[in-house]
């Protein structure tokens, strides 16, 4: 298909929201990654790898048994929990200073990831024109690596000019942000009309 066509489907209404909800979500997956260890690690913790197995856990817990969950109320219906659930975690690491909070901030980011990636999918396989998922899926993965390539480093900036609970919060606060957009959007693009 011509360029153009491909930009134009990937442009569709349906989709914005979900690009949206792709960016906010991937953007606190990479914050996490970039500094969660590094900020246990510098507050003392003597295993800040530990946080991990809460954010698996957390991530598993909801997919092997709330699975049906976002099929029931309906997939949009799921994103805007998924995403408080990861930012009141991104809050959780701003305050943790002990093993109990850095192991809960990461149970709540776990729960968010264990919804938000497998729906965000899902709204791009059934939202994307069949002869352009393979495009809307390669696009969704490429928004994950451009906030990779993007974030972690200009966070890393102003947290070293501040303190790592900065690039916590300053994530929570893009994430309130972008949700409240995405909410607009979402009611009057994204869902299927009856």
């Amino acid at each position: 298909a011509p360029l153009r066509s491909v930009l134009r489907a990937l442009g569709a209404r349906p989709l914005v929201p979900v690009w949206l909800a792709t960016t906010i979500f991937s953007g606190l997956v990479a914050v996490a990654m970039a500094f969660a260890t590094v900020t246990a690690e510098a507050r003392g913790l003597e295993r800040p790898a530990l946080l991990w197995y809460t954010y698996a856990g957390g991530a598993a817990f909801v997919r092997l048994l709330g699975a049906r969950l976002p099929d029931r109320i309906g997939p949009h219906n799921v994103v805007t929990p998924a995403l408080a659930a990861y930012t009141f975690g991104m809050i959780t690491l701003a305050g943790a200073h002990d093993d109990q909070g850095f192991l809960l901030g990461g149970l709540l980011c776990g729960i968010g990831h264990g919804y938000c990636f497998p729906v965000l999918t899902s709204q791009v396989v059934t939202r994307a024109p069949d002869a352009m998922r393979g495009a809307a899926l390669a696009f969704f993965t490429g928004l994950w690596d451009v906030t990779y390539l993007v974030l972690p480093p200009a966070l890393g900036a102003i947290g070293d000019r501040t303190e790592d609970a900065v690039i916590f919060l300053l994530a929570a606060t893009g994430t309130t942000i972008g949700l409240s957009i995405w909410l607009v959007l979402e009611h009057r693009w994204g869902r299927p009309q009856p």
